[in-house]
């Protein structure tokens, strides 16, 4: 089973990464150039398949059977040759002899035809197996994504809340000193960057706070429902279904604005901060 971009799991594990996904982009007020991950200091969460939707082993026997198949096959073919050279030379009027390999030959014919039923019956059972996720699959899927949707939700009221809530401190900070600044002979060209910088943070800082209410309530919502009815809750998604619809909203683009501008604006203002003789 491949996990396909409209898969259930791969639309739980997308939603999943929601964050990092998020956050995952190269931006810091630092040199090396941390990433915006490292900013809010998120770590994410696993999207590898549970266990009991592995179905390797499955395509591994289904290899062995068809192995096996080719043997029954130039078993019975190598026998049934053996038959007819004894058979060419019988010597005539030996019926007896006769009878007896025609009955030995008709052993190996259905011997081959059993073997040859009982292996497809083990190949359809595999094929069976392989056309969708199995029970345990979707509960174990569900269960997992359950999980990291609790950690994601939780990084979101704890971390990710405090660092915007630091960044929203800092701007108000600038911000209220940006007159204090110019009157202490700040060029034109850096208090415009000041002004455009504050503006940008304070414009991604407002998406983020808006897609952080609501990946924090999707979340919550996701958990909510697929603890009570997981099989339904994995059904749903295989239609596109669910509680986790519309959670990025284009967001990306908003953490990278709010760490660049973050950057450039605390980098240019400790600069100017250091040469007017503090803050």
């Amino acid at each position: 089973m491949t996990l396909s971009k409209s898969s259930p799991f791969a639309r739980i594990a997308v939603v999943v990464a929601a964050c990092a996904l998020l956050f995952g982009l190269t931006a810091t007020r630092s040199a090396s150039a941390e990433s915006a991950q490292q900013f809010f200091g998120y770590s994410g969460g696993g999207t590898s398949l549970p266990a009991s939707c592995d179905i390797s082993h499955l395509l591994a026997k289904n290899q062995t059977l068809e192995k096996q198949l080719s043997q029954v096959n130039d078993t019975e073919q190598a026998q049934l040759k053996e038959i007819q050279t004894e058979q060419s030379n019988l010597k005539p009027g030996d019926t007896a002899s006769g009878d007896a390999l025609n009955a030995e030959q008709q052993q190996i014919l259905d011997k081959a035809a059993s073997d040859r039923a009982a292996i497809k019956a083990q190949q359809d059972a595999i094929h069976a197996a392989t056309q969708g996720p199995s029970e345990q699959c979707k509960r174990d899927t569900i269960a997992q994504a359950i999980a990291e949707m609790q950690g994601t939700e939780s990084f979101i009221n704890s971390s990710a809340a405090a660092t915007l809530a630091k960044v929203d401190a800092e701007v108000a900070k600038i911000e209220k000193l940006e007159s204090k600044l110019q009157s202490s002979g700040v060029n034109s060209k850096d208090m415009a960057t000041i002004k455009k910088d504050v503006a940008a943070v304070k414009a991604a800082s407002g998406t983020l706070h808006g897609f952080f209410t609501a990946m924090s309530s999707k979340a919550a919502a996701f958990v909510s429902q697929a603890s009570a009815d997981p099989i339904g809750t994995y059904n749903a998604m295989q239609g596109g279904g669910g509680p986790l619809g519309g959670v990025s909203g284009g967001t990306e683009g908003a953490a990278q604005s709010l760490v660049d501008s973050f950057t450039s604006l605390i980098n240019l203002f400790d600069t100017l901060s250091g040469s007017t003789g503090g803050k």
